[in-house]
């Protein structure tokens, strides 16, 4: 996600591509659709009512929030696959406690939960992400701090 473009470029995360893995016993390629931790559950095969289509752009919107929870928890939202297939299944609901007990404002708690949403559709598009109130805010206190003014 690119802040500001040149000349002076503030990307914020880069590089959400679909790596390429070769089998030993095939020269075919196939895909490796993700890194666990900050996949999306219908990219790596893990599916509910609300997330059962082909993947799309969603799943980058997916691993914006997987990446932002990392960031300020240290930790991944899903430990492991059996957490993630159980907030797939509804029997665990998404760790907004670990973000709560962090301090994280309101705001960033629900811009970190509207991209890791099981809906891929309900996921907002980057330039929706952009317009978040928790985007601004962090946007104009970096801002302040940068030129000491406003």
């Amino acid at each position: 996600m690119v802040v500001e473009q040149g000349p002076e470029w503030w990307v914020k995360i880069a590089d959400f591509g679909i790596s390429k893995r070769r089998h030993d016993a095939t020269t075919m390629q196939t895909l490796q659709r993700g890194t666990m931790g900050f996949a999306a559950p219908e990219a790596v095969g893990v599916t509910s009512e609300k997330s059962d289509g082909p993947y799309s752009s969603a799943v980058d919107m997916w691993s914006l929030g997987a990446v932002t929870f990392l960031m300020l928890t240290g930790q991944s939202a899903f430990q492991n696959f059996a957490e993630l297939a159980a907030y797939c299944a509804g029997s665990k609901k998404f760790p907004a406690e670990t973000l709560e007990k962090l301090a994280v404002s309101g705001e960033g708690q629900d811009f970190v939960a509207s991209l890791m949403v099981l809906a891929p559709e309900a996921r907002p598009a980057a330039e929706k992400a952009l317009q978040h109130p928790w985007m601004g805010a962090e946007l104009e206190h970096l801002e302040t701090a940068n030129t000491g003014s406003r």
